[in-house]
């Protein structure tokens, strides 16, 4: 699953981050999904809200993105939340959430050293 707290450092570009299923699933034909994916709470700093779902078919341990969007940098840093739904198979239903962090752009008056 994706560690908490998962960051944008720097440039408010988001790497992907792989997902594994736990061993597997369970027989071939039972699916695992995390879908319904959304970033609340973000405002102006997570404009983009959607994540795409992924699908991991039975006893698949084959890792998979998890595609993030990019965040656009405030003048203060941003925390919101990334809620998805992982069903396995038809019946069994989780919902899932976890913190992301925009950092606060960088302040480029200070960049030259004089400030003191």
């Amino acid at each position: 699953m994706l560690p908490e707290n998962h960051e944008s450092r720097h440039t408010g570009i988001v790497s992907p981050t792989a997902l594994t299923p736990f061993i597997g699933a369970g027989p071939d034909t039972i699916e695992t999904t995390l879908s319904q994916c959304t970033i609340t709470n973000g405002g102006a700093a997570f404009p983009t809200t959607a994540v795409a779902p992924l699908s991991f078919i039975g006893a698949s341990t084959s890792p998979q993105n998890l595609i993030l969007p990019n965040c656009v940098r405030q003048s203060a840093a941003v925390n919101a939340t990334l809620n998805c739904v992982e069903r396995r198979g038809a019946l069994t239903q989780q919902n899932r959430s976890w913190t992301l962090n925009c950092p606060a752009a960088d302040d480029s008056i200070f960049r030259n050293g004089f400030e003191n």
